[in-house]
C-alpha cells in the first residue's frame, strides 16, 4: 500500500504582531524540525489557486485534495451554511457576510477603512444586531435572513430561485470603494438594497457609538461575497479511489474535512492561532 502525506501550512506566512516583537508567528517560533525538512527538500512555488476563483484557503484546500474546478464546485457561502446551520434548506442562496467600517467621504464616495477584520463584537452585541437586520424592509423585501453561524460570523440567506450575481474579490479591500466591492450582475440590486439601509440603522446604533466612545473601528456596513446555492460535489475517496485522514486544529479545515468524507483528527490543544 502507498501511502502519501501533504503537510499543508495554510496562511502560514500570517502578519506581523506587535506582542511578537513586530515578527509573524513564523519568524518568531522556534521551528528545528520545519528547518530539518528544508535541508532535504526540492523548494519551489506552486499556485493552488484555479484561475477565476477567490484567493482563499477553501478553494486553496479543495485543489489540494484534487476537486476538478472545470466542474461545477460549490462555493465557499453554501459551503459554510451547509456545515454550520441545521436549518440550511440546499434551495437558499448563501452569501458570505463580512462585518466593516466605512469611512463617509461622501454620498458616493464610501471609502473601507478597515484596519482588520472586526471581531471584538460580544455575543450579545451580534444577536442584537442580527435581530436589527432581520427585521429591515429591504431584508424583507427580498425574502432574506441574517443568520449567525460561528461567535461574531454572520451568513445570508436568500430564499429565491435563479439569483445571478457576480461576486468581487473581497481578499485585500482596506481603501478601496464600496462600489468597488459591491456585486454586480442581474439581481445585484439585492445586495446594494440591503447594503443602503443596513449602512443608515448601523452608523447611529448606540452599539456603534459605544464603540466610536471606546476608540474601536466603527461597525456600521456589510460586506457580501461567495454567494451560491448548494452543490454537491463528489467526495475526496470516489475522486482519488483511496480513503484519507485529516489532521487539524482549525474549524474550518474540519469542515472541509467532513464534507469531503475525511477522517478528522482534530490534535488536542491545537487551534491553529498564534
Amino acid at each position: 500500500m502507498i501511502k502519501k502525506v501533504i503537510i499543508q501550512c495554510d496562511g502560514l506566512a500570517d502578519k506581523e504582531y506587535e506582542e511578537l516583537n513586530g515578527q509573524t508567528p513564523l519568524e518568531y517560533a522556534r521551528t528545528p524540525i520545519i528547518d530539518n525538512i528544508i535541508e532535504k527538500s526540492e523548494i519551489g512555488t506552486v499556485n493552488t489557486i484555479p484561475d477565476d476563483f477567490f484567493c482563499g484557503s477553501y478553494y486553496g484546500n479543495l485543489s489540494l485534495l484534487g476537486v476538478d474546478f472545470s466542474k461545477r464546485c460549490m462555493k465557499f457561502g453554501p459551503f459554510t451554511a451547509k456545515l454550520n446551520l441545521e436549518d440550511y434548506k440546499d434551495k437558499q442562496y448563501a452569501v458570505m457576510c463580512q462585518w466593516i467600517s466605512i469611512e463617509e467621504n461622501s454620498i458616493n464616495d464610501f471609502r473601507i477603512d478597515l484596519k482588520d477584520v472586526i471581531q471584538d463584537i460580544s455575543k450579545e452585541e451580534i444577536k442584537i444586531l442580527v435581530e436589527l437586520l432581520n427585521n429591515l424592509s429591504s431584508v424583507k423585501k427580498h425574502n432574506a435572513v441574517f443568520k449567525i453561524y460561528k461567535d461574531h460570523e454572520i451568513i445570508l440567506l436568500i430564499n429565491q430561485n435563479n439569483i445571478e450575481v457576480d461576486f468581487k474579490d473581497t481578499y485585500k479591500i482596506e481603501g478601496k470603494r464600496i462600489s468597488d466591492v459591491l456585486p454586480i450582475g442581474k439581481n445585484a440590486d439585492i445586495f446594494k438594497d440591503i447594503y443602503v439601509e443596513t449602512h443608515e440603522v448601523l452608523k447611529n446604533h448606540p452599539i456603534n457609538i459605544k464603540r466610536i466612545q471606546e476608540h474601536k473601528q466603527q461597525l456600521n456596513s456589510l460586506l457580501f461575497s461567495e454567494g451560491d446555492y448548494y452543490w454537491k460535489f463528489d467526495t475526496f475517496s470516489k475522486r482519488v479511489e483511496t480513503e484519507g485522514t485529516l489532521i487539524t486544529g482549525t474549524h474550518f479545515l474540519k469542515m472541509l474535512g467532513e464534507l469531503e468524507g475525511l477522517k478528522v483528527i482534530c490534535p488536542k490543544g491545537a487551534t491553529g492561532r498564534i
